[in-house]
């Protein structure tokens, strides 16, 4: 029987591999980060908008971003070297340039 989200985060039994994958996604995701526009902190799992349980660790990429403090999108990012495991960044609709 696969684990609820909430659960994964929580077990002492072992994991199988994926499951194991899993949970390391589900530490990221409720790792909070600096919002990229208000500088809150603020979780994937928060910004989903979605409970623990409701957030899809599977395929989070499906998932749209707000941050709950500031209300804007935003996408998040993994960085090339070094600490965080990912940070925010506005997300720009259209022909919108970054200033």
């Amino acid at each position: 029987m696969p684990y609820t989200n909430s659960e994964l985060l929580n077990t002492t039994h072992l994991l199988s591999g994926v499951d194991k994958q899993r949970r390391f996604l589900l530490k990221i995701a409720t790792t909070p980060t600096t919002c990229a526009s208000c500088g809150q902190l603020v979780s994937q799992v928060e910004a989903s908008g979605k409970s623990l349980d409701e957030y899809p660790v599977d395929d989070a990429q499906e998932s749209e971003f707000t941050c709950p403090h500031c209300h804007t999108k935003l996408r998040w990012i993994v960085p090339l070297m070094g600490s965080p495991f990912w940070m925010t960044e506005r997300a720009f609709q259209g022909s919108q340039e970054r200033k």
